[in-house]
């Protein structure tokens, strides 16, 4: 049982922690502040009955909401979140690590010096991608592409490159890693060469700049020397196409934590609190995918 001290004297009692643990899910869920979700209890019958708050004189206030969230992050119970769903996801036989794809996400952060230190989250940093730059953190993961479920999370400024948190994110258990451009040369590097891999295929897409030369040279010469480079040229997009068809699997993470979830902006400062957040996030968009494998049983009728 947890002591809620946050509680108003007139409602004061102890708290299970699995009513703690569905209010805090719900607020990330929903992508609410702290007194937003102390409204949204006090005024929401179906929120308080999902909580298990059954009592109408209970009232649970926005520090007792806050504490816990610090109680998450201080005992990294996100990071347990997510190896139980891809615990249960295993047991169901769903995910195998076989084949595997890798990428990452840009999460802003407010780049505006008007606040009390007048200085930006010195844990944050700019980075660019196609032209465009970003200033906040970057969101490397690795899911699973036959279910969709992703077991692996790194947090880093967004200035630093995909490619050296590769290494924390494989567990050496994969057999076909699928990798954007951005990775290339990824299997040269010390850190991925010490992870114990019994046999791995890196299928890593080109740079679109990859057949351009080749079509200009097609030009020059045409004819049938130039009509076979525009055959091979062919076969290559049909070939990126395909590692193309099976690494998209992993943008519908992104989908759910930016546009159902509502995290497209860092909510805290510092790497650590909202690393806590995106992994919560990640466990809950596995739920999702598990409820193919893990359905509830059927009622008789």
């Amino acid at each position: 049982m947890l002591r809620l001290s946050g509680i108003k004297p007139e409602a004061e009692a102890s708290m299970p922690q699995s009513t703690m643990v569905r209010v805090h899910l719900l607020q990330v869920s929903l992508n609410l502040s702290d007194p937003e979700m102390e409204s949204y209890l006090a005024s929401d019958m179906v929120a308080r009955n999902f909580c298990r708050v059954s009592s109408t004189r209970l009232f649970i206030s926005d520090s007792t909401i806050l504490r816990f969230r610090h109680f998450i992050d201080q005992y990294g119970l996100a990071q347990k979140f997510l190896e139980r769903t891809v615990n249960l996801t295993v047991e169901a036989g769903a995910c195998s690590f076989e084949m595997v794809a890798a990428d990452g996400t840009f999460i802003e952060a407010p780049s505006s010096t008007k606040n009390q230190a007048h200085a930006r989250d010195p844990e944050m940093a700019s980075g660019k991608k196609a032209n465009t730059w970003h200033f906040g953190m970057k969101e490397h993961i690795v899911a699973c592409t036959e279910s969709g479920i992703i077991y692996g999370t790194v947090a880093a400024p967004a200035n630093e490159h995909a490619i050296t948190h590769l290494g924390d994110l494989l567990k050496g258990l994969e057999k076909m890693v699928f990798l954007d451009s951005g990775y290339i040369g990824c299997a040269k590097r010390a850190e991925i060469q010490e992870i114990p891999f019994k046999d791995v295929s890196w299928y890593i897409a080109a740079k679109p700049s990859a057949w351009k030369k080749e079509l200009s040279i097609s030009e020059n010469f045409g004819g049938e020397f130039g009509q076979a480079i525009v055959e091979c040229v062919n076969v290559k997009r049909q070939l990126e196409h395909a590692k193309a068809s099976v690494r998209c699997s992993i943008e519908w993470s992104f989908l759910w934590l930016k546009r159902i979830y509502g995290y497209a902006k860092v909510r805290y400062r510092g790497l650590a609190k909202n690393h806590s957040r995106a992994q919560t996030l990640f466990a809950l968009y596995n739920c999702y995918r598990l409820r193919k494998w893990c359905a509830p049983p059927k009622l008789p009728c």
